[in-house]
């Protein structure tokens, strides 16, 4: 029977330190996903909502391509809009959104620093 030496010492507290690196390294990993998308989901203090009336003028929908590899084809939802300012306004939507509205329909456009937030119809 083998006696263990200090190699084989050396050899189990690099192994254990090196699971400890790769645990901590994914609960870093975890902490960071979960800490942007929270951020994702909350608007920022900085930036106001404002909130406009607008029509829906115009609705596209369509594929496009992502990936070099192995491409995979995604689909996009855009939605023109008309504000009571005369602007036309386009945006990137959720399908969901995409299917529960028609070109035509009254409502108040929601933004974040000029970005899409919601659309709620009268």
């Amino acid at each position: 029977m083998l006696k263990p030496g200090p190699v084989m010492y050396i050899f189990f507290t690099v192994a254990v330190l090196f699971v400890a690196f790769i645990v901590w390294l994914f609960k870093r990993y975890k902490k960071e996903i979960i800490q942007e998308q929270e951020d994702l989901e909350k608007a920022p203090e900085d930036y106001p909502l404002v909130t406009v009336n607008a029509v829906v003028k115009e609705m596209r929908c369509g594929t496009s391509m992502v990936g070099m590899k192995s491409p995979k084809s995604t689909k996009f939802f855009m939605i023109m809009f008309l504000t009571e300012n005369n602007e036309n306004l386009t945006y990137q939507v959720s399908e969901e959104l995409y299917l529960s509205l028609s070109e035509g329909m009254n409502g108040s456009l929601a933004t974040i620093n000029g970005n899409f937030f919601d659309f709620q119809v009268d």
